[in-house]
């Protein structure tokens, strides 16, 4: 079970129930799933009166018995629910949810239901709840974030496309950054059991950065990155993996401070929940002409066995075709990416290795010439030549060069 919420809370008592921890075990639930049925399967309980151990009893009673499905108590118990949920003024949808949360309960223990409460009405969106953030929308949300930390996850979440519980998940060993600052993610959706590729824009790579520097600069250990296996964002008390209700929280607190509201303007909860950064990625690309089903292999989608073998072996096509559409899903600046053929490649690192050894040797002949025309102190001269190669060698280790260059820059320099 995911959450500390659930373990600390009212729901604690019915979480520990042997049919709960059964049903859970069987059905083989996510944790973000496990925790929000826990929580519809406690209100039908209070509707009841009865545990979930007393309520499969009951049915397995009634069931031997010979009543016809009309006849048994959990048709009472589903009517009470749901006008507990109507009072509650739950949504078409959330209240198909619930639903859904009590016949999976019944179905595990082979429990026969009425139709009444087997089948689930479709439900659609609220109108009010049909609100998406646009860019200038998640613009104020990155000006306006609380904290680097926070910064790089609204803007991770609107250039890939992910979930909130992935974002939760995401280690460092997920996210590969390449020379041309684009972020690869390679993950698994827990959700749908599905792997799945998407990217993080170069903006979103610079964020993660400032907020990973932050983190090496607290005096406090459990702040620092050890490891490959560490999560990309933690909390900012322990240092520990963030949890659902902090995570929720940074965008209720933000949606509140700039005043978003949904579209019956009673509330900001639905503009400004994480799950709209998700939508504002998928819409944002698709009305460009980004290809959908690309976009749902990105964001996870449930897809065929020969459409994942597919776009897994097109990774380089996929990133080309982000890249194209980047601008989209950029928010401060436009940022320009060359892809150089590795002709030009080498060449550009042959003129800045030329620029960096030349700029270094003036500097030496002109202290040197300083020296001989006594217009300077030999041991002064020294000091500053040393000053100009240390610097050098600073620039050269903060460079985006390869390892290998770099060993022979420090080679080059080493030598009298």
């Amino acid at each position: 079970m995911e959450s500390k919420d659930i373990k600390t809370s009212k729901y604690a008592k019915i979480s520990k129930d042997a049919k709960i921890i059964q049903w859970f075990n069987l059905a083989d639930f996510s944790e973000g799933t496990q925790t929000q049925y826990i929580r519809r399967i406690w209100l039908f309980c209070e509707c009841a009166g009865k545990t979930p151990t007393e309520l499969i009893a009951e049915a397995i009673s009634e069931t031997k018995q010979g009543l016809l499905l009309s006849e048994r108590k959990n048709l009472d118990y589903m009517a009470m629910f749901k006008a507990e949920l109507k009072q509650r003024k739950f949504s078409p949808k959330s209240m198909a949810s619930a639903a859904a949360a009590i016949k999976s309960f019944y179905n595990v223990f082979d429990i026969q239901l009425s139709r009444q409460i087997g089948q689930v009405k479709k439900a659609s969106t609220l109108r009010e709840n049909r609100t998406f953030l646009k860019k200038e929308d998640v613009i104020k949300l990155i000006n306006n974030a609380n904290s680097l930390r926070d910064r790089a996850i609204i803007l991770v979440m609107a250039t890939s496309g992910m979930a909130r519980k992935e974002v939760i998940d995401l280690r460092v060993r997920d996210i590969s950054i390449d020379s041309d600052g684009i972020g690869t993610v390679t993950m698994r959706r827990q959700k749908n059991d599905i792997d799945f590729i998407t990217f993080i824009s170069p903006e979103a790579v610079h964020a993660l950065k400032l907020y990973w520097e932050e983190r090496e600069r607290n005096r406090n250990g459990e702040f620092k990155i050890k490891g490959d296996s560490d999560y990309v964002f933690i909390t900012s008390y322990n240092g520990k993996k963030i949890n659902t209700t902090a995570f929720t929280y940074i965008f209720w607190g933000l949606a509140k401070q700039l005043g978003f509201k949904n579209n019956n303007g009673k509330g900001f909860q639905i503009l400004c929940k994480s799950h709209a950064l998700r939508k504002f990625f998928s819409s944002t690309l698709e009305d460009a002409g980004f290809p959908r089903e690309k976009v749902d292999f990105m964001m996870a989608h449930s897809l065929t066995d020969n459409e994942l073998a597919y776009y897994e072996n097109k990774i380089k096509e996929l990133k080309d075709l982000y890249i194209r559409f980047l601008p989209h899903i950029t928010f401060e600046k436009e940022i320009k990416i060359v892809s150089l053929s590795t002709e030009d490649e080498k060449r550009l690192h042959q003129l800045e290795e030329k620029e960096v050894i030349t700029e270094a040797r003036l500097k030496e002949m002109e202290l040197m010439l300083h020296i001989k025309d006594k217009t300077i102190e030999t041991s002064d001269a020294v000091n500053q030549v040393n000053e100009a190669l240390t610097k050098s060698i600073i620039s050269i280790e903060r460079s985006n060069m390869d390892e290998k260059d770099k060993k022979r820059f420090r080679k080059i320099f080493a030598e009298p």
